[in-house]
């Protein structure tokens, strides 16, 4: 075999064991790169800063009361535009007694937090309304936003504070369905960013139901 024959077959070699190194190294990076699902994340412990999240005024009982297993039963548009975002993001909700809630679409986690409930004697929301003329008395059609107090001790401040760092303060009622086997949680408005509107008042709700 003479010098240049042996050259040639150093190259061949050498070029065979780079693609095979070149191949090796884009399939471990493939693997490598095959994101894990929300479901997985959470179970991995990656959003255990979520732990530290400490309210004082947290109810215990009623948290217990809410805790279960919801179907979304309707959610209608606020101002033109969705609560959670433009579509329906989750079609069910689970809440645990220790607090955490987890949001599913079509059987997959799409959002998972904290929930709280805060307060449920006295709060003030922001309220959408004709405005009165005082001196005829008469309703005109000039809109006007008012604050007003909520006493209801089945209405409450619910807080949720997602993985993502989302944070939402809900105006919300709990009650029983006309099915007396149902329950329903009601979130009216996030009292943070929107206001109730009693000029469309069918524009205000996510409901959700739970068997009991």
């Amino acid at each position: 075999m003479n010098n240049h024959t042996y050259i040639l077959l150093l190259i061949l070699a050498f070029s065979l064991s780079s693609c095979g190194v070149k191949k090796h190294a884009a399939q471990k990076e493939q693997q490598t790169a095959a994101p894990l699902s929300l479901e997985q994340r959470v179970a991995s412990g990656e959003f255990a800063w979520l732990d530290t999240i400490q309210n004082v005024t947290t109810n215990s009982a009623w948290v217990k009361n809410i805790s279960g297993n919801y179907i979304l039963s309707h959610q209608n548009m606020l101002h033109g535009q969705k609560m959670y975002g433009d579509p329906i993001m989750a079609d069910s909700l689970v809440i645990t007694t220790n607090g955490y809630y987890y949001k599913y679409n079509n059987d997959s986690l799409v959002d998972f937090g904290r929930f709280n409930v805060r307060n449920h004697t006295h709060f003030k929301v922001c309220v959408e309304q004709f405005k009165v003329d005082l001196v005829k008395g008469e309703q005109t059609n000039e809109i006007e936003r008012v604050e007003t107090e909520i006493y209801n001790p089945g209405e409450f401040l619910t807080d949720w504070y997602s993985y993502t760092h989302d944070y939402h303060c809900f105006w919300t009622i709990c009650r029983q369905n006309i099915n007396p086997n149902r329950q329903e949680l009601e979130i009216i408005v996030d009292i943070n960013n929107d206001c109730v509107s009693l000029i469309r008042p069918e524009n205000n709700m996510i409901k959700w139901e739970k068997k009991l």
